[in-house]
């Protein structure tokens, strides 16, 4: 899994095991450039489409 999806995991899925998943990614979230952040809101588009139930 790539960082990307990782962070996609955590802060759109809500997929994180741990108060510390959340604040780490949220510091990683921080940063990154533009198009990363770009990046991850299409991964989460993608995701949608895949399963409309998330």
């Amino acid at each position: 899994m790539s960082d990307l999806e990782q962070l996609n995991r955590i802060l759109y899925q809500h997929k994180w095991r741990s108060l510390t998943d959340w604040v780490t990614t949220l510091d990683q979230l921080a940063d990154l450039s533009d198009e990363e952040i770009e990046e991850i809101q299409q991964l989460q588009v993608a995701d949608s489409d895949r399963d409309p139930q998330e």
